[in-house]
């Protein structure tokens, strides 16, 4: 057998060239392979790398959304719970104010009561005397018996006849203090229904204080890492932001506050070089008359010369009165308290105090409390409640602040929310809110969510 015939290698050369034409068809093949794959695996990667910085963006995106979200809820929530803070301050003012009423009614209840009993006593003596004189008796009885011109038996008479007018005298009197005294009860039962009422009050405005902390509590506890970087950076921007609004809209009042409008009339027009223009008037026409015959005229009446228009004297507002020693006294005060915690309620004449509800077991200010202690270390004492503190003091404009002033702020419907002491220089001191503590702060603090309302001066 010829070794051609074998199909061994190198056996015929027809055969070598088939086995190569495979190989080199496979490798072509798997450079083909590996090509396309290199070709989808750089557009992938393409593609991954397209992609990363627009989700990073997002990411960074809805982080910042969230973290303004919870700023604005946090600075809402401590707004609502600093407003009912002196919310309670004031029911609580009335309430006591009504237990005053009570306890007062309840002493005029005793003293109707005691004059109810004596006048029927009274009654009851007469009565009985009466009884055991008999009845009967005159005006001329009486007189007679007064004068000494009466036998015993007519006297006896003449006193039981005064005894029967004096005992409807009685009477009178009687009914008279028995309706005292029904008309007491009545006052006294409406004050206690008040004074439930109040109390009620009281307990609502803890309860709302206690789910307010709590719904900040809630939030604060998820601000965790990056969130709480963000959430603090937001917070930032939003006091910037407000105290920008609230610096403009403080201006602007400021500004109406010393130049206020002048009377509605007419007034002078102005020129370009600033100096008030005299009136305009029309010359006078000539006019004919036929008393000088055809042809004739009479000579036109000069008008009259209007005097020169000079401007009013520009005067200077004296400048405001140096603050009182109370004022100083006041501001001093309140700075020597920066530092003290905020206490829900809490504050009095003496210093800081603990509170109610939220403020129960912190020893410290809240708004009001802060500007009646600071008052009382001059002399003056203030109710423990910022609209009762406006409502009872002295107001200025803010071109007449002075030491020791107080500032009010409140919000959108017009009620008092606030109140800071002004210490001069464009600073106030204040107790903000549970979890702050007594600070400084621009005048126009707070313009992000309170408006000014006014400002005043104690005496």
């Amino acid at each position: 057998m010829n070794t051609c015939d074998l199909g061994l290698p190198g056996s015929s050369s027809s055969g070598g060239e088939h086995m190569d034409l495979a190989a080199n068809a496979k490798v072509g093949s798997a450079r083909r392979l590996s090509l396309v794959a290199a070709t989808v695996l750089t557009l992938l990667l393409a593609s991954l790398t397209g992609l990363a910085p627009r989700a990073h963006a997002d990411s960074v995106g809805d982080l910042q959304a969230r973290a303004r979200q919870i700023a604005e809820r946090l600075d809402e929530l401590q707004r609502q719970e600093g407003a009912l803070a002196d919310q309670f301050d004031g029911v609580q003012i009335k309430a006591q104010q009504v237990a005053a009423d009570i306890t007062a009614t309840r002493l005029r209840m005793r003293h109707a009561n005691t004059l109810v009993e004596k006048r029927r006593l009274e009654l009851a003596r007469y009565s009985l005397s009466a009884y055991v004189s008999g009845g009967g008796g005159s005006d001329d009885q009486v007189t007679a018996m007064l004068e000494g011109k009466q036998s015993t038996a007519l006297r006896r008479d003449g006193y039981t006849a005064v005894a029967v007018g004096d005992r409807q005298q009685l009477v009178d009197d009687f009914v008279a203090a028995r309706q005292v005294g029904r008309e007491t009860l009545t006052e006294l039962r409406r004050s206690q229904a008040a004074q439930a009422r109040l109390q009620a009050d009281l307990v609502s405005k803890q309860q709302q204080a206690d789910a307010l902390t709590r719904q900040q509590e809630a939030l604060q506890a998820q601000v965790q890492g990056k969130l709480a970087v963000a959430v603090a950076h937001q917070q930032a921007l939003l006091a910037a932001q407000a105290e920008a609004a609230a610096r403009a809209k403080w201006a602007a009042q400021a500004g109406q506050s010393a130049n206020p409008g002048t009377a509605s009339g007419s007034t002078p027009t102005s020129t370009g070089s600033g100096t008030p223009s005299s009136p305009t008037t029309s010359p006078a026409t000539p006019t004919s008359s036929p008393a000088h015959g055809p042809g004739t005229t009479t000579p036109a009446t000069p008008p009259p010369t209007a005097p020169p228009v000079t401007a009013p004297p520009v005067t200077t507002p004296p400048p405001p009165a140096p603050p009182s020693a109370g004022g100083n006294t006041a501001a001093n005060a309140a700075l020597s308290q920066i530092g003290v915690p905020y206490s829900w309620g809490g504050g009095n004449s003496s210093g800081p105090s603990y509170g109610f509800g939220t403020g129960a077991h912190t020893r410290g200010f809240d708004c009001s409390g802060l500007t009646l202690y600071a008052w009382a270390q001059a002399g003056v004492y203030l109710y423990h409640n910022a609209q009762s503190q406006y409502d009872s003091i002295r107001h200025v404009s803010l071109s007449q602040l002075q030491r020791g002033d107080l500032v009010f702020y409140g919000g959108s419907s017009g009620t008092i929310d606030h109140v800071a002491i002004y210490v001069g220089g464009g600073t106030v001191v204040h107790a903000p809110h549970t979890g702050s503590r007594v600070q400084t702060g621009p005048v126009y603090l707070w313009g992000g969510y309170f408006s000014w309302i006014g400002a005043g001066r104690p005496s």
